[in-house]
């Protein structure tokens, strides 16, 4: 992925952004560590790993893991904030004060990430980000232009990962 003088190619535009203008190369799968918190958010997480093209199994243990989801009361005042870093190390960490924070992380995280034949790279990177605005939303007029409901299942899927609510 070729970062630009605009920044990560990360709709919305994150608040903080430090790119070192290094790709850090993956595999296809890994071990994932979500926070207690967070567990009942498993089955998207999976999901949303899946479409970037990752296999996710995961771990008790967060020493271990490629990818380490973690939620942190005191990151921000925001439940929506969140903090996410990929290191040379190889670990993707993601911090956020709620649930709804760390699937932003994960829209962001998504958005960066870049497939290349023998696996997956990401830029070295952390972000710190939250809304702008408290609701972020779009206008579907259902009554007078029926679209159907696999349009709005499709519409609600690209406003999530568009970080809308």
């Amino acid at each position: 992925m070729a970062n630009n003088r605009y920044g990560l190619p990360i709709v919305p535009k994150p608040q903080q952004e430090i790119i070192t203008g290094e790709n850090i190369a993956f595999d296809n799968e890994w071990e994932v560590y979500v926070d207690s918190e967070a567990k009942e958010a498993s089955a998207y997480i999976t999901s949303v790993l899946k479409e970037c093209g990752v296999q996710a199994r995961f771990t008790a243990r967060k020493n271990n893991a490629d990818l380490i989801l973690d939620i942190h009361k005191k990151i921000s005042r925001n439940p929506e904030a969140y903090q996410l870093s990929v290191t040379k190390n190889r670990k993707i960490q993601v911090s956020s004060a709620s649930r709804n924070g760390l699937l932003h992380a994960l829209q962001s995280l998504r958005q960066i990430i870049s497939h290349q034949e023998n696996g997956i790279t990401v830029p070295a990177c952390r972000i710190i980000d939250e809304p702008a605005f408290p609701w972020r939303a779009f206008m579907l007029d259902e009554s007078r232009h029926f679209q159907g409901m696999e349009t709005v299942k499709k519409l609600l899927d690209e406003m999530s990962y568009l970080k809308m609510n």
